[in-house]
């Protein structure tokens, strides 16, 4: 699985070559196109259920998974483009998405269940979806000042 600038997510496999022993090519069997943008991240959950793909269009696309089927889910909007992302280990009670983006923010989402939400009309499913949100924010600037303050206390200039 690969995703692209053009926001197309492409499902490929390695096959034998006809006639050829020992050699493959790489076959594309499958597309989506979950983004606007650039897919930055794609994350496959533990028990390979799950998919995530997140993007440089600010959003979240889920599918399921099984061996021989992949079935959009939905999506959900988040603040910032998607710079990192990963599903919980399989050891944990619930199974969740950490997501990661540029401006600092991490959200944590339940991960969907597929068939729960309706998507006839669209694949929007965030409202329906729960998740814990963190903001993150440097403090450079302020241990810059306060190394400063000690570096001139402990050299005396304050005494």
């Amino acid at each position: 699985m690969s995703g692209f600038k053009d926001g197309v997510l492409r499902f490929l496999k390695l096959v034998p070559k006809a006639n050829e022993e020992g050699k493959y090519e790489l076959c594309l069997f499958e597309t989506f196109k979950p983004h606007t943008k650039s897919i930055k991240c794609i994350a496959i959950d533990s028990k390979s259920q799950l998919i995530a793909t997140g993007g440089e269009d600010q959003t979240i696309f889920f599918f399921a998974y099984s061996k021989n089927s992949r079935k959009p889910i939905g999506f959900v909007n988040l603040p910032a483009p998607v710079t990192y992302m990963t599903w919980t280990p399989s050891d944990y009670a619930q199974n969740r998405l950490l997501v990661c983006m540029r401006d600092g923010s991490v959200y944590e989402y339940e991960a969907p269940t597929p068939g729960q939400y309706d998507t006839t009309k669209s694949y929007l499913i965030e409202l329906k979806l729960k998740y814990r949100k963190y903001q993150f924010k440097s403090i450079k600037s302020r241990l810059r000042v306060s190394n400063k303050f000690l570096f001139f206390f402990a050299d005396g200039c304050f005494l």
